[in-house]
């Protein structure tokens, strides 16, 4: 229903990262997917979706990555099936604005394949 829709789009405002709507802010057509959200929540979130991404650059929605797969390998790491969730896993805290420097996502990276 669609006061069903209000509270699971409003909910989810509350509780993704900013990485989840800056993916999702990539898709073509997404702002206008975000403007259709209006029929499922209310006006007030959706202006904030749109506020908090749709003006955005494509900068600042795609950052150049801190660290690629060369940089991992050149760090010590092997290459194999955990990179890619190393790397996305980084480029969540990014795009998150946990982390802002090479170095600092190479921490993270030492920390995530630790585990």
């Amino acid at each position: 229903t669609a006061v069903a829709g209000r509270a699971a789009l409003k909910h989810a405002n509350d509780e993704l990262e900013d990485h989840v709507w800056l993916r999702l802010s990539r898709w073509p057509g997404a702002l206008d997917g975000f403007a259709m959200a209006s029929a499922f929540s209310s006006r007030e979130a959706v202006e904030e979706i749109h506020e908090r991404f749709g003006a955005l650059s494509d900068a600042k929605r795609n950052p150049v990555p801190l660290i690629n797969g060369q940089d991992l390998q050149s760090n010590g790491f092997v290459v194999g099936p955990q990179f890619k969730e190393i790397l996305f896993s980084v480029e969540n805290a990014q795009l998150n604005g946990a982390i802002h420097s090479k170095e600092q996502a190479l921490e993270l990276a030492r920390k995530i394949a630790s585990k």
